[in-house]
């Protein structure tokens, strides 16, 4: 799946970790190895060089038969900085005891601290890390509609909020907003969820399905700014050429291959929505 993303070029992923009984991080969802595997038991009692001999792959189709689970350490030599990487630390309903300071000595040496978000349902767990280390940006998971968020959020040293997308109204991301922190919301997999969530104003969205609900990502964009003027297809002063999720200036005219249009018919730039219009 990982290297799937990095061929089709995403935008972030995210994945979970569990700490093995010798001590290594690795990637699976669940503490138990039943579900996802041909083994049993949980991941704490097993060191990784038994882990490593399970099948993680079958139970999810056949032609993924003899996959492994990775080491966190194996998916960052992957992604080397070309993905953003949310790392959700699963820390409940099992503790792992100074699961934090072996993410940190894991991530020490990776050379893209820009491009991680560390996020999980046990708050405490991410302050710790962050009174240790202010590098890594911090989100907060979280059903509930948390009163003042924003200033909770500080005691993380937090500046994102990861909910779980029914739990969301306007008015709930707008104050999520004003307290300067950006909201990822999980799971949606129907369009008809992810276009009311981007009308709602969320800062991203975390989903099972990313080339069904973002068929537009791997094409380029015209923007121009509020006061262009338009010919029929041609923008009549400044503008730009861009790809979803890169820097705008960075691409060139002669890169564009296609034009979209938002169902919005705007593209949002920090906290300014700029028109664009459909082209040859």
């Amino acid at each position: 799946a990982f290297r799937k993303c990095v061929d089709n070029g995403v935008y972030g992923i995210e994945l979970d970790i569990q700490q093995c009984k010798s001590g290594e991080l690795v990637v699976i969802h669940d503490e138990d190895l039943k579900r996802t595997t041909d083994g049993d038991g949980f991941v704490k009692d097993k060191t990784f060089a038994e882990i490593s001999k399970l099948d993680s792959g079958s139970w999810f189709d056949k032609q993924y038969k003899d996959e492994k689970i990775p080491q966190l350490s194996d998916v960052l030599k992957l992604l080397d900085g070309k993905v953003v990487l949310n790392i959700e630390i699963k820390n409940t309903p099992i503790a792992y005891p100074g699961i934090e300071d072996e993410l940190l000595k894991v991530l020490k040496d990776y050379p893209h601290p820009e491009t991680i978000i560390i996020s999980s349902f046990d708050h405490e767990v991410l302050k710790r890390l962050h009174d240790k280390s202010s590098k890594y940006a911090i989100a907060l998971l979280g059903d509930p509609i948390l009163c003042d968020v924003g200033n909770y959020a500080k005691q993380m040293g937090a500046t994102a909020w990861h909910p779980y997308y029914g739990s969301m109204r306007k008015d709930v991301i707008d104050a999520a907003h004003k307290g300067s922190l950006k909201v990822n919301v999980w799971t949606p997999n129907k369009e008809s969820e992810w276009q009311s969530l981007v009308s709602q104003g969320v800062d991203g969205i975390v989903t099972d399905d990313v080339a069904y609900l973002t068929p537009a990502d791997d094409k380029k964009f015209i923007l121009a700014p509020p006061d262009a003027k338009v010919d029929g297809n041609k923008i009549l002063g400044p503008h730009v050429y861009a790809r979803r999720g890169e820097s705008f200036f960075n691409a060139k005219p002669e890169d564009v291959d296609y034009i979209g249009i938002s169902p919005q018919g705007f593209f949002s730039v920090g906290s300014s929505l700029i028109p664009f219009l459909e082209h040859d």
